[in-house]
């Protein structure tokens, strides 16, 4: 022992007083733990009688709910951000937003001691809800679509926390008629063209420009297990890395023409006369593309006194330089000869070029 440290026996509990002491700890232990939900309105942020979700941690009262609830509810009850649906892909960007429609209203019950001539409580009516315009990762503009304000907040927290800090989300924004400068040509265009209408009802009021929407070209395609066709489209205005993968059911304007044309080229250049997929109708626009000769049909050593007819049929016409040009760069392709071609800006060396591989492609 330690001095001025005096040990005392411990007085024995009673077997009961033990397990008295005991189970009201593990009780309180036991309702402590139970509590787990928070103690404030998820929406208004304050506290007082709370309506609790049986599948998670959060608190509403019931007169913030949207639509409100007239009373507490009898049995289980799961709350908006349980019930909220997921989402079909990841989010890009936003690009705009609005207010959507409120809910249904909440019919009240009517209450026992009601008179019988009076009339039945007023429905609880919801609030209107923003709804987001969104671009979806590795999806083309075709495919934005609206989603809630509750599925962004869950699912990209960040993101919507930048959009709000940087947008007044009181009035929706100014919305974009996707390059139509003039309100009049607009006007005149919608009283013509249905299908304008349409686009400009459903994307270019909300910032979706119209060559986000138009193919460019067609790069490749891709067949899957189901021998569906997907094509991978290059869209007007937007950088290769935006190309997505679409199917061929796609209802896209001049979406024929290009696949038309897709298949003439790899015919052409590969001879892949079959095509997997549906048969695509015959356009008259597309023109199929005569397959070169086998064998040189022209000695490129040979000097062009004139331009050749195939030049003829493209409406242009080379300047003499121009064509003496083009015969240096024939012969010295011919004599495997490697060239420069430098002269001062703008007299034509790209058309030189461009008619000499055209010449080589030719013959």
């Amino acid at each position: 022992e330690k001095e001025g440290i005096q040990w005392e026996a411990r007085e024995e509990l009673s077997e009961g007083e033990g397990e008295d002491e005991e189970v009201g700890r593990d009780e309180g232990w036991v309702e402590e733990e139970d509590d787990h939900h928070i103690e404030f309105c998820r929406v208004c942020k304050d506290g007082g009688e709370l309506l609790c979700c049986d599948t998670c941690t959060s608190s509403y009262h019931i007169h913030c709910l949207n639509p409100p609830l007239p009373e507490i509810p009898n049995g289980e009850w799961i709350c908006p951000r349980c019930m909220c649906p997921g989402m079909k892909g990841k989010v890009q960007k936003v690009l705009t937003w609005k207010w959507g429609e409120p809910p249904p209203p909440t019919p009240v019950p009517r209450p026992l001691d009601l008179p019988a001539e009076a009339p039945d409580p007023v429905p609880l009516a919801g609030r209107p809800e923003r709804q987001f315009f969104v671009k979806w990762c590795n999806m083309s503009y075709w495919h934005c679509s609206w989603v809630q304000e509750l599925q962004l907040e869950l699912n990209c927290q960040v993101m919507f926390r930048n959009y709000q800090r940087k947008t007044d989300m009181d009035e929706p924004p100014l919305v974009d008629f996707g390059g139509e400068g003039d309100d009049d040509k607009s006007t005149k265009r919608k009283n013509k063209d249905p299908l304008y209408v349409h686009m400009e009802e459903e994307f270019y009021r909300y910032g979706v420009k119209m060559e986000w929407l138009m193919i460019h070209r067609i790069l490749n395609h891709s067949v899957d297990k189901k021998n569906n066709v997907h094509y991978l489209i290059k869209w007007r205005d937007l950088a290769y890395d935006q190309a997505s993968w679409e199917s061929e059911e796609m209802d896209i304007p001049e979406y024929d023409q290009y696949k038309q044309t897709y298949w003439n080229h790899r015919e052409l250049m590969l001879g892949d006369e079959g095509r997997p997929g549906k048969k695509l109708k015959k356009i008259a626009k597309v023109k199929k593309s005569e397959k070169p000769p086998a064998n040189p049909v022209v000695d490129p050593t040979i000097k062009f006194d004139h331009q050749p007819d195939y030049l003829d049929t493209t409406g242009g016409t080379l300047h003499p330089y121009q064509l003496e040009g083009l015969n240096w760069l024939r012969f010295s392709w011919a004599q495997a000869t490697d060239t420069i071609l430098a002269d001062e800006m703008g007299l034509g060396k790209t058309v030189q070029t461009a008619v000499f591989l055209y010449s080589l492609y030719k013959e």
